[in-house]
């Protein structure tokens, strides 16, 4: 097994070769030599990341960085390799397997809150990349990393082209924390991270021309999130169907404030949990039930749970959410110092926390920069979509962790939705 895991190292690496001689299919707007550099740099820094969490961490064990590889390993082990039996499982034909997908620790979760069980989703990924491209770790980590690096190369091909922004601005592309650091990891936010980068790029598109083509794209990619870090898609779908609804009416006034509204309408719809607050944590077992008022507080209590059992030493004022009472103000208002102040000159985390304290900056940089040249006065619609998605999901990953980690880890997207929107407010020129 061994040697043929090395043939299809040699294969992802002939293929790699192919792709930067080509400039990567001619879809970036770097030359051939930066885009090298720069492929070579994410995985240097992928790589690195491996290694610390395997080695100096030493959590080969139980961070999510391996957990889900190592349960498909020891499916497909368990399976004896038949790839007939894999490929049932991949298609969701698991009742005859049951006893064997039972002994996977992380197959089943207890609570789901009412929403797809992703854990399944990544044990799935990992057994398809197994069964195609070998056991080796590093094989997939790699595989990880082109998709991550292609989806962020188009994205800057659009907005090079499209909006006129200045490739080396997009740079800062490879350079956040938050996208670099977690864009290449077998972590589910690495997929989430290129699922988004392909929604903001089909939105774009949309924006740019109404096509059937780039809607049915954007209906496919956000079904695929349905089964791979689904709460993303929750927190921002009300905005992806007003900028949607806009797009299809000739109303462009009134339109253009449904944003607003919208807001207002996903606010009346929560307030309904309080409706059911009595119900009890058991009823969610196994997606028999969805509140999102309840998902978030039962979140939160299983994330404060897993931080006292593993001593966490970055943990972060946040007050534990209640919807029997008005205590969700004060969690929103930690939830907002802990996304977006900190790390800080204050509390900078030890040496993890520098990197994430440099990118707050150049966030607040920007905003300084668009609030100096009034650029904020005027902002297009797409823009204001892309930009407030980016503020619901980094406000809701503070509301459902206390722990510094996990939240630097899950705002990542909404680094990206921010950056994004930032750049084009700043610095797309006139057409």
């Amino acid at each position: 097994m061994n040697l043929m895991s090395n043939y299809q190292t040699i294969i992802i690496t002939l293929v790699i070769i192919c792709l930067l001689s080509y400039n990567w299919g001619g879809i970036s707007v770097y030359s051939k030599k930066a885009t090298k550099i720069l492929f070579c740099s994410k995985i240097l820094i992928s790589f690195s990341i491996f290694y610390y969490f395997s080695t100096y961490l030493n959590l080969d064990k139980k961070n999510d960085l391996y957990v889900y590889y190592n349960q498909a390993l020891k499916l497909y082990d368990t399976l004896n390799g038949n790839a007939k039996s894999v490929f049932s499982i991949l298609i969701g034909n698991t009742q005859e397997y049951k006893s064997i997908l039972n002994q996977l620790t992380s197959w089943k979760r207890d609570f789901d809150y009412g929403i797809p069980n992703d854990n399944q989703t990544m044990i799935r990924i990992h057994l398809s990349l197994i069964l195609i491209f070998g056991k080796s770790i590093l094989n997939h980590l790699l595989l990880f990393h082109l998709v991550s690096f292609t989806a962020i190369l188009l994205l800057i091909k659009f907005l090079v082209k499209q909006s006129n922004i200045r490739n080396e601005l997009l740079l800062i592309l490879f350079i956040l924390p938050s996208i670099t650091i977690w864009s290449n990891t077998t972590f589910k936010e690495s997929i989430a991270l290129s699922i988004h980068t392909l929604m903001i790029f089909t939105l774009l598109k949309i924006n740019q021309n109404w096509s059937l083509k780039y809607l049915i794209t954007l209906v496919v990619v956000c079904l695929i999130h349905i089964v791979i870090k689904p709460i993303y898609l929750i927190a921002i779908l009300p905005y992806f169907l007003s900028f949607l609804i806009y797009k299809r009416t000739k109303i462009k006034y009134w339109l253009n404030r449904i944003i607003i509204v919208v807001i207002i309408v996903t606010s009346v719809i929560i307030s309904l949990s309080f409706n059911h607050s009595d119900i009890e944590k058991d009823e969610y077992k196994y997606g028999n039930k969805f509140n999102l008022f309840k998902m978030i507080e039962y979140k939160q209590d299983d994330f404060f749970y897993e931080a006292y059992l593993r001593k966490a030493e970055t943990l972060l004022k946040l007050t534990p959410l209640k919807i029997e009472n008005l205590s969700f103000l004060t969690t929103l208002k930690e939830s907002i110092l802990n996304v977006f102040f900190t790390p800080s000159f204050f509390f900078p985390s030890k040496l993890i926390g520098i990197p994430f304290l440099i990118e707050n900056i150049i966030l607040y940089l920007l905003i300084f920069i668009g609030i100096k040249n009034r650029k904020f006065q005027n902002i297009e619609p797409i823009d204001k979509l892309i930009f407030l998605s980016g503020i619901t999901i980094c406000i809701f990953a503070g509301i459902i962790t206390p722990v510094l980690g996990i939240v630097l880890k899950f705002k990542s997207i909404g680094y990206l939705y921010l950056l994004i929107g930032l750049l084009k407010i700043n610095f797309q020129k006139e057409k």
